[in-house]
């Protein structure tokens, strides 16, 4: 079976069961800088079971950077397991 195309797909490293996407915007950033670890917390759960809902192979391992902490950008990582 041929992956579908994902934007933002990171193929640098060869593998093509990966992507990494980058948001530059975020509707409760501002809000949610004066909490930034629970905006970290509550992302990570939500994501996970977003993730897991549409493909149980699916895993990351959260956000790398986040708008809520002062980044530029929110940055995650998904992956397919085998």
């Amino acid at each position: 079976m041929t992956p579908l195309p994902i934007s933002g797909m990171d193929t640098s490293k060869g593998s093509p069961r990966a992507f990494e996407k980058e948001l530059k915007t975020c509707p409760v950033a501002r809000i949610w800088s004066r909490e930034p670890e629970l905006c970290e917390v509550m992302l990570a759960f939500s994501f996970a079971g977003m993730l897991g809902e549409l493909n149980p192979r699916f895993k990351t391992t959260g956000f790398s950077r986040l708008l809520t902490k002062g980044d530029p950008v929110c940055r995650f990582r998904v992956e397919l397991e085998d």
